[in-house]
């Protein structure tokens, strides 16, 4: 069903069917529950007849991926026919299938310490504290499902067009996320702005995670026109799309989603912009310069004026850290104001960390044995969880997260991978600091990292996309 959608002729009733889809949903949870089930069960049948070979379980990594907010909004889970945490369950299905049919799973170091390091501490959890299965599937899942992505995609051979390709079967369910937002969220004229996050925007759902997709959407899009070219048929439409993220990820006041994704950008464009000539030819690029950015950047101040203006300059007040607090004088502004209290949880963590240093709490244990005015407040920051909760196992795991890309990072040639490379893992990494692992945005994006990208003959695949390509022999690593 997934590669019907990515198929170019199909592309018209693919949009078509993802803005039916978010109606459908929005009238009955079963409509999505329904899809759903379609959706995994013709995803395994693909695997099972063809052995992966067209990369289907690649995208539904991505539908998932795209399609898991909607799932939580939509309330999906009181149907009983869609598990509340489809982001984290789904993805370790496809994976451990994936492995299963193809035989073998690519052997990293990396991915394997994450999970020795990791493992020990599943048996400290409590029931009595915290339900085991808030501990294994909300908290211990997420880096669990990230070691399970390095080893799926560690030197996977993606062409551009597969790659792009993914990025469609992320989009298209993030389209209907889009709709969705829309459609639930009230008019501007009865909308109320306050110093903090703003869920009613968010479609009445939790704006950190809303914004954290819709940014995903905006990065997607804005990484293919860094290369020259456009996700659906006609580029409009691609812009659009990414004016329309941006802007309602603006509305939401949850400023990770918005600022991670374009500081990734801003990353990838340096790194592009210093490719010679030859490169960039090679690959099929117009020369990466400021004016080709020009029109972003225009574009971009123009939605932020625009936003700002309908808030009532409540958007530019929030950017700036500014509370009911800090504006009456009653408080200091500080970077834990800043950050929403993250940096206290943070702390607390910390605080966990120095109490249980070998083999931590235990995974959910922390947010029911912080500081009491803290209690009951999930870490946004995965590392400080890591640690708090995995001991210092969890610490080396931090580590091993940050100086593990680093190192790869200076082992690449090619300014285009290792533009894409520094995308995902500041995508992935930054993520996690202000949303943890609530949505499966950093274990893809760093699994998908450290796939083998080959764009040899870039330019050419640019004018015929297919499902599968054949790999050239040249590949940029």
């Amino acid at each position: 069903m997934i590669l019907w959608f990515l198929k170019p002729q199909n592309e018209f009733a693919a949009l078509l069917f993802h803005v039916i889809l978010a109606f459908l949903s929005l009238a009955s949870p079963y409509f999505f529950g329904l899809w759903m089930w379609i959706v995994m069960g013709s995803s395994f049948l693909g695997l099972l007849l063809k052995s992966n070979k067209d990369n289907i379980m690649t995208y539904t990594l991505g539908y998932l991926l795209g399609i898991e907010v909607m799932a939580r909004m939509t309330r999906g889970w009181e149907t009983g026919m869609v598990p509340d945490e489809i982001g984290k369950y789904f993805p370790l299905y496809v994976l451990i299938a994936a492995f299963l049919v193809e035989g073998k799973a690519r052997s990293n170091a990396l991915a394997i310490s994450i999970i020795v390091l990791t493992l020990p501490s599943l048996t400290l959890i409590d029931s009595n504290i915290a339900p085991i299965r808030y501990g294994i599937v909300f908290n211990y899942l997420g880096i669990f499902n990230l070691a399970l992505m390095v080893l799926y995609f560690y030197k996977k051979q993606i062409d551009y067009a597969q790659l792009k390709l993914l990025f469609k079967a992320i989009l298209l369910p993030l389209i209907s996320t889009l709709v969705l937002i829309t459609v639930k969220s009230p008019d501007f004229k009865d909308a109320t702005f306050q110093l903090g996050a703003n869920s009613e925007m968010a479609g009445g759902f939790a704006s950190n995670q809303v914004s954290t997709v819709l940014g995903l959407g905006f990065f997607l899009l804005g990484i293919i026109y860094l290369f020259n070219d456009k996700v659906f048929k006609y580029k409009f439409l691609d812009i659009a799309l990414m004016g329309y993220f941006i802007f309602r990820a603006l509305l939401t006041f949850s400023r990770g989603g918005v600022m991670v994704p374009i500081l990734a950008l801003l990353v990838m464009y340096w790194i592009l912009s210093r490719a010679n000539t030859k490169q960039t030819m090679e690959m099929g690029l117009r020369k990466i310069n400021l004016k080709m950015i020009l029109p972003v950047i225009i574009g971009g101040f123009i939605v932020w004026s625009i936003t700002d203006s309908l808030t009532g300059g409540m958007l530019s007040l929030r950017y700036q850290g500014e509370t009911v607090g800090t504006l009456s004088g009653a408080r200091e502004k500080d970077l834990n104001h800043y950050s929403s209290h993250r940096l206290a949880i943070a702390t607390g963590d910390f605080l966990l960390f120095m109490e249980s240093p070998l083999f931590g709490v235990g995974p959910g244990m922390s947010k029911e044995l912080r500081d009491p005015e803290f209690t009951n407040q999930g870490s946004h920051v995965e590392f400080s969880r890591l640690a708090a909760e995995h001991g210092i196992g969890g610490v080396i795991v931090c580590l091993l997260l940050i100086i593990a890309p680093i190192i790869k990072f200076t082992r690449l040639k090619s300014p285009m991978i290792k533009g894409l490379f520094a995308a995902f893992i500041l995508l992935s990494v930054l993520t996690s600091f202000h949303a943890a692992m609530r949505t499966a945005t950093t274990p893809l994006f760093f699994g998908l990292a450290y796939a083998m990208f080959n764009f040899y003959g870039m330019s050419a695949m640019k004018q015929k996309p297919k499902t599968a390509l054949p790999i050239p022999r040249q590949a940029f690593s």
